[in-house]
């Protein structure tokens, strides 16, 4: 279901926000941020 989703957003040209605890579904995704002491952090 969530390739279905992403590619259904990426032939769009949109964006989507996904919050998850699995850090094996958000590696499948193009960005990961994560939320740490209050501050936005873009992981590598």
């Amino acid at each position: 279901m969530l390739s279905t989703l992403l590619d259904l957003v990426r032939h769009a040209g949109l964006a989507a926000l996904i919050a998850t605890h699995n850090l094996e579904l958000a590696r499948r995704l193009d960005r990961i941020v994560e939320l740490e002491d209050g501050r936005l952090k873009l992981l590598d």
